[in-house]
């Protein structure tokens, strides 16, 4: 492989003295390169003899671009470079590895991209000459190797919508949305699936209670006090598959099912829970009928 000068004029008189034979040198200074355009396959450039030089008249000539694909074809294209954050930095190891001496106009200024999901520790930089340049053309991918990653530089975003909280809370008690969350209540399947959307009956009340105790072993209870796991004055808001839910339920701020099941019942609670559990749909969360994760 071949080194390439930085100049790309200079690159243009090496391919025209290498096809023509000149009685006297030609180098930048006696020649003027305008008008440049670039098609599918081929470029066009005029070239000007420089006033007063020993060359004078113009002459149009068409040439081929190279192509960083072509450029790198057969290449093992691995670089370690430890510090390295964008293709601009690159540079000085692409000439030491490839031989390509490159300017920073040479190319776009793409990021090493820090996904990596062989997790390997092989990280991407896109290599892509600049639109319209007169020697090079394309792109291609270098993989770089031995990079030292730093979370000021990988953590852009400092604001995370994924740790805003819109649950409810009481003090510092625990939300009790989050203590049922996780709790599964399948042995129970058959009394649940027949509770319908609306207020509970008293009857019905004190009956899921009792169900739901003998799976979570919470003090779950129907009274007429201000008590925790109260469900007097309980209302069932749903009680459908979590596939409909994740349907239906669109709200962001409102909490998500457990997709390890196929039903989930949410309780709104009455006036005398002392949880104080209900906002933006926060209630108690009950799945039932556990299958395989999806």
């Amino acid at each position: 492989m071949s080194f390439y000068n930085q100049d790309p004029r200079v690159e243009l008189i090496k391919a025209i003295t290498s096809e023509n034979a000149f009685p006297v040198p030609v180098t930048i200074d006696q020649v003027v390169f305008s008008n440049f355009a670039h098609g599918a396959q081929n470029s066009t450039v005029v070239v000007d003899g420089v006033r007063y030089s020993e060359l004078k008249g113009f002459s149009p000539l068409k040439y081929r671009r190279i192509n960083f694909a072509t450029f790198f074809k057969n290449i093992d294209m691995r670089i370690r470079a430890p510090d390295v954050r964008t293709a601009h930095e690159l540079i000085p190891f692409i000439k030491r590895n490839f031989g390509l001496d490159l300017r920073p106009e040479d190319i776009v200024n793409h990021k090493v991209s820090f996904n990596d999901p062989e997790d390997d520790q092989i990280y991407e930089c896109r290599l892509e000459a600049v639109a319209n340049h007169p020697i090079y053309t394309g792109s291609v991918l270098i993989s770089v190797v031995g990079l030292t990653l730093d979370l000021s530089e990988l953590i852009t975003k400092l604001e995370i919508s994924g740790v805003v909280d819109y649950g409810t809370h009481d003090g510092t008690k625990h939300t009790p949305t989050f203590i049922t969350y996780g709790m599964d209540y399948s042995a129970e399947y058959q009394s649940l699936k027949g509770y319908q959307k609306k207020q509970l009956t008293d009857d019905e009340a004190k009956a899921l209670a009792l169900s739901l105790a003998s799976v979570d072993g919470n003090p779950w209870t129907f009274s007429n006090a201000n008590l925790p796991w109260n469900l007097k004055g309980a209302t069932v808001w749903y009680n459908e598959s979590v596939q409909t839910y994740f349907e239906q339920v669109v709200d962001p701020k409102q909490a998500q099912p457990n997709r390890n099941y196929t039903y989930v019942m949410i309780i709104q609670p009455g006036a005398t829970d002392a949880n104080k559990s209900w906002a933006n749909s926060w209630g108690y969360f009950i799945h039932y009928d556990r299958v395989e994760v999806r």
